[in-house]
This record gives structure tokens, C-alpha cells and sequence, in this order.
């Protein structure tokens, strides 16, 4: 999955359109837009202009060293 958001308005509800009626798509807040990596080409086919937006590394992540519960005795 990759995230976009694009230039213009027009860019973007055309390309709302596009991606809503012919692939799986999520829209975060900020006009931020998940798609498959796959569905650029459907964007690129029709020349609408975006950027991609980097995914932030998740925070609380499982591999974080936590401290145990102590227990005063």
C-alpha cells in the first residue's frame, strides 16, 4: 500500500472517481489517499498529478522494551 495526495481539486475528484469505481481505496484525513501500489497505473494512464506521501513509522510497536509490573511484597 502506498499513500498519495494530489495536486489539484480537479486531480483529485477525478481521481477519486477513478479509483473509487474501478480499485479497493481509503481516504485518511488531509486529502491523503491509501491505495495498491498497482493502481498508480490507472492514475498515470488518465495524467493526473500527485505526490506520495510517506507512511509514518507506527509508534507503540511491538518491539519496544516495556518494563515489567513490579510487586511490593
Amino acid at each position: 500500500m502506498i499513500r498519495i495526495q494530489f495536486a489539484t481539486e480537479r486531480d483529485r475528484a477525478q481521481g477519486n472517481y477513478l479509483l473509487a469505481t474501478n480499485t479497493v481505496v481509503r481516504r485518511l484525513r488531509g486529502q491523503i489517499f491509501e491505495i495498491a501500489e498497482r493502481d498508480q497505473k490507472i492514475l498515470d494512464e488518465h495524467q493526473l498529478h500527485y505526490t506520495l506521501v510517506p507512511i509514518p513509522d507506527p509508534c507503540g510497536s511491538d518491539d519496544e522494551v516495556r518494563n515489567p509490573l513490579t510487586v511490593e511484597l
